[in-house]
């Protein structure tokens, strides 16, 4: 089964990495993001959000034995739908 992950859309933050593989995912149609156990950003296996990600529809996210955590200080919901706050959201 053919799936983005985020270890191949590495970038700045960990949240970062995984929009970005979201994204790869929807461009190419696969819509499907494994976020694994094991971080290569970082070679922990930890994922550290410190923002929001976003999720558009018909996109499938699999937490593969990965532990996520929102990073110290931060307080907002760790996914939430693209069209929050928009009309379409309503």
């Amino acid at each position: 089964m053919e799936y983005v992950s985020p270890n191949e859309t590495i970038s700045s933050t960990d949240d970062k990495s995984i929009s970005l593989a979201i994204k790869k995912a929807k461009e190419t149609g696969i819509n499907k993001v494994v976020i694994p156990r094991q971080n290569q950003r970082t070679g922990s296996e930890k994922w550290i959000i410190e923002d929001t990600i976003l999720l558009p529809d018909n996109i499938e996210i699999l937490v593969d034995n990965a532990h996520l955590v929102l990073a110290d200080g931060t307080y907002i919901n760790m996914f939430a739908n693209e069209n929050l706050g928009t009309d379409l959201g309503r």
